[in-house]
């Protein structure tokens, strides 16, 4: 009995080996034929996606080709014009060739003329740029509208002309100014012979951000200008079939974005508008005679006083704006321009109010200085690894990234005159330098160097905050400087700024000044994704499609640099949630393993079957060769 039994046994555990091994062929077959078909299907998505991302990307390209060849071709022509060399630029014949030229390029906002003096003449196609309409207050009768900006009985004047569809005149309206076209970006970077495309800026009317190309015209110092609004590439990346499931970015190789399909998600804190501040009647005269303010934006110093793609942005910016709204008070903001130069055009009297600024020797002798508008902690940012020190004592010796023109380059050089300073163009720069070894440290207001950081990715760092600055004069404190030319303005400025409410007040903190990291993430500032930004850094990594983990989920993301054969060359970037692309292939995976799970499954009772003639069989084939 018990050999018998032995036997069985045997016979039992052979036919379950052999169906054992049966069962896992068909799995195995069954993964080979699945997995085959998911990566020739995972292979086809990539190949329809990046078809369709070259398509968009060209598509993109040539709009902005298209929309340049078109602008420089129109300005060269209009710069040979001898209309425009007639010394009159205010004439029926220029009117009629600026509005041609615009109704034959829809992209064209309005078309000018700058002169020598400072003297500015300007057509306006309020159809091609409807924004105009509400900032001009015009009717619907109205399709054009020309500015010209003069001096009037020893008065700076602005006429508008506001004309019909005919260019036949309607009304005439005349305000103060002090619009000089000199000041601008677009007239002092002209040349002749060759357009120059300024980089974004906010116009000045109104206060939208665009681009603008100049020529020098021949054998005078008048400069002709085409202004094109930034919105116009926006519109087009919305308009784009990619955009309903897509991130469209068109981008500078340093990240700051220039256009963007996506649209910024209304900010449900926003405590909404401010209430007007009651002013006595002289102050009230006072404010509107001033016509409209020129204050100073910086292009990179988030997050208190910076622009994206061209447009003001940061807690110093918004405390005016809402300041201004409290006073009635008209205002307009002057970018494109360094630091140094934005303070250079203070002191030309180009700009009224230079902000945000520290306190040294000459800014109070420079105008109306403010009571401090901002308080930020000094920190320092380090190479991770390096020996990190919290005094500017312990830096002797060692080298630190400073922007160029700051004050605390003296205060440290006259203080700590072992200290090496490394003057770089931006806080951004200034921690790459030290990311890249090239500085030891670089010192600033604690909540930028994070907010820098994290905004452009430069990691590699680690910070010490506060810092013992010992002696140096170094600045915390940041104010407003009224030019004293307006000095009284200076104090309103004030009264407004202090009588904000603290909804208003905490609001501005927690949207710019708080460290958390997840504040502020709705505003559009530069790529959010580093993949983008490696992109225009390493070529291989252009022109195809990649797929990379987000904190949110895995996306797949294509770059197209414009301008292969251009350093100075813009990007264009598609991201879209990997689901959208290999959706189709999962679900064709998950539904083939179900499928051969169900067969399987089905199969289970023949395999048993067959499994004990195939033991039989191995039993044979073993004693046989024994």
């Amino acid at each position: 009995m018990s050999a018998i039994s032995a036997q069985k046994n045997r016979q039992v555990s052979d036919r379950i080996f052999a169906f054992s091994i049966i069962f896992l062929v068909a799995i195995l077959i069954a993964i080979l034929i699945i997995g085959s078909q998911y990566y020739l299907q995972r292979s086809a998505a990539f190949k329809t996606a990046l078809s369709s991302y070259e398509i968009a990307a060209k598509d993109a390209s040539d709009f902005i080709s298209a929309r340049e060849q078109h602008a420089k071709q129109v300005a060269e022509s209009l710069a040979q014009s001898s209309d425009l060399m007639s010394g009159n630029p205010n004439s029926a014949k220029v009117t009629e060739l600026f509005a041609n030229a615009m109704l034959t390029n829809p992209a064209f906002y309005n078309i000018y003329l700058g002169s020598a003096n400072g003297d500015f003449y300007e057509v306006v196609s309020l159809d091609n740029n409807p924004a105009m309409r509400e900032y001009l207050k015009t009717e619907d009768k109205d399709h054009w509208v020309t500015a010209h900006v003069f001096d009037l009985d020893g008065k700076r004047v602005r006429q508008l002309d506001f004309l019909d569809n005919h260019l036949q005149l309607r009304a005439t309206r005349y305000e103060t100014s002090n619009y000089d076209a000199r000041s601008r970006p677009w007239f002092s970077n002209a040349q002749q012979g060759m357009v120059n495309k300024t980089a974004p800026y906010i116009f000045r009317f109104p206060q939208i951000p665009g681009q603008t190309y100049s020529i020098k015209l021949n054998e005078t110092d008048s400069v002709l200008g085409i202004d094109i609004p930034l919105e116009a590439l926006s519109r087009h990346l919305q308009n784009q079939p990619l955009s309903q499931k897509s991130e469209l970015y068109l981008y500078k190789s340093t990240g700051e974005i220039i256009a963007s399909n996506r649209t910024e998600e209304k900010d449900q804190e926003d405590p909404g508008p401010i209430i007007p501040l009651t002013l006595s009647d002289r102050d009230r005269a006072y404010i509107d005679s001033l016509g409209s303010i020129k204050i100073s934006n910086e292009q990179d110093w988030p997050p208190l006083d910076f622009a994206v793609a061209g447009k003001p942005e940061g807690y110093t910016v918004d405390l005016l704006k809402l300041a201004a709204e409290e006073l009635g008070l008209q205002i307009e903001y002057i970018n494109g321009y360094t630091w140094s130069q934005l303070l250079e055009r203070f002191n030309q009297n180009k700009i009224d109010i230079i902000q945000p600024i520290a306190e040294t020797e000459q800014t109070h002798a420079q105008g109306y200085l403010s009571k401090p508008i901002a308080n930020l902690p000094i920190g320092m940012a380090f190479r991770e690894g390096d020996n990190q020190v919290d005094s500017l004592e312990a830096m002797k010796g060692k080298t630190i990234a400073i922007p160029s023109g700051w004050s605390s380059i003296k205060a440290i050089q006259s203080t700590f005159p072992n200290i090496k300073i490394l003057e770089t163009s931006s806080s951004k720069t200034a921690l790459e330098a030290v990311r890249d070894g090239k500085a030891d440290a670089t010192l600033d207001a604690a909540v930028i160097l994070h907010y820098m950081a994290r905004r452009y990715f430069i990691d590699g760092l680690s910070y010490v905050e506060p810092v013992d600055i010992g002696k140096a004069d170094i600045p915390k404190n940041y104010y407003f400087l009224v030019s004293n030319r307006l000095n009284k303005l200076g104090p309103l400025l004030e009264m407004a700024i202090k009588s904000i409410d603290r909804q208003h007040r905490d609001y501005l903190r927690h949207k710019w000044l708080s460290t958390d990291e997840t504040v502020g993430d709705k505003k559009i500032i530069t790529v959010p994704y580093p993949e983008l930004s490696n992109a225009s850094s390493h070529s291989a990594l252009l022109d195809t499609v990649q797929l990379f983990n987000s904190q949110d989920g895995d996306y797949l993301s294509y770059v197209h640099q414009l301008e292969p054969n251009n350093k100075d060359s813009d990007y264009f970037a598609v991201v879209v949630p990997a689901t959208s692309v290999l959706g189709s292939a999962q679900e064709t995976i998950w539904r083939s393993a179900l499928i051969a799970l169900g067969f399987l499954i089905l199969l289970l009772p023949l395999t048993w079957f067959f499994s004990n003639g195939i033991s039989k069989v191995a039993r044979l084939i073993l004693s046989i060769k024994r």
